[in-house]
């Protein structure tokens, strides 16, 4: 059914673990795996400095 599997992470534990389980099912499957790593180059701040 599944041929090809896009995995997106960004180094997390919890995207790690879902990493491992998608290669898992990616092997019970047939299918191929791609995994893409997301994260943002620097820190977004959700707060300034108002003067």
């Amino acid at each position: 059914m599944f041929k090809h599997i896009l995995v997106p992470t960004d180094g997390s534990e919890l995207s790690q673990a879902t990493a491992k389980r998608a290669i898992s099912f990616a092997k019970e499957a047939g299918a191929r795996v791609t995994v893409f790593f997301a994260k943002p180059e620097y820190p977004i701040a959700y707060f300034g400095e108002v003067r």
